[in-house]
């Protein structure tokens, strides 16, 4: 075969044109799509409990929701990411399994952990990840003169305000800087010379 195209110059440069034509004609023809429709195997389960440090994310409800959704069958990766008053846990499966499926077989894992779990958590969300509704725009806020309370607060009150506001926005999330708290610490010996317990 290789031996034609070389005894036949002629042949091989006309072969050679016809697919040039054939492609330039098809090209613009080709679909492009920065997100195909595709489903992967991805399910996680979010859980948000306000106020609670990362350490007791871990114990309180990451580990228990770990060790229940990992008896689920055709896991190919289990990971978790915990910040304070947040845990996610994603499970990513084999190829040629069916999320809706999986989806529902966590949810009901996950239901039957939730006794163990703390009381005044929010409830946990189960979802099948979906490309098409992923953040298409991140923006990072950083201020030399207010301290990260301050910009956090401008960015909750300001921004995503006004973000919000415009057409075809779904949803504005604010992800970073501790929100602001106040602790406070009671004296034992007042307490009790209150009959406070």
């Amino acid at each position: 075969m290789i031996g034609t195209f070389i005894r036949r110059p002629v042949f091989t440069t006309m072969f050679v044109l016809l697919l040039v034509v054939f492609g330039i004609k098809s090209y613009p023809n080709l679909g492009v799509d920065l997100y195909p429709d595709v489903e992967l195997p991805l399910v996680s389960v979010t859980v948000t409990y306000t106020g609670v440090s990362p350490e007791e994310m871990e114990t309180l409800i990451t580990r228990p929701i770990e060790d229940r959704v990992s008896q689920v069958a055709g896991i190919k990766t289990l990971s978790s990411t915990v910040r304070e008053g947040y845990s996610q846990t994603t499970l990513e499966f084999e190829l040629g399994v069916d999320p809706r499926e999986m989806a529902s077989e966590v949810r009901e894992k996950v239901a039957s952990v939730r006794r163990r779990l703390p009381d005044d958590i929010d409830e946990p969300v189960v979802q099948r990840f979906d490309i098409s509704s992923q953040s298409i725009a991140a923006f990072t806020f950083a201020s030399d003169s207010r301290s990260r309370e301050e910009t956090r607060k401008i960015v909750e009150d300001v921004v995503k305000e006004e973000l919000q506001r415009v057409e075809g926005v779904s949803e504005v999330s604010v992800v970073g800087a501790s929100l602001r708290a106040i602790k406070l610490i009671a004296d034992p010996e007042k307490l009790n010379s209150y009959n406070i317990s």
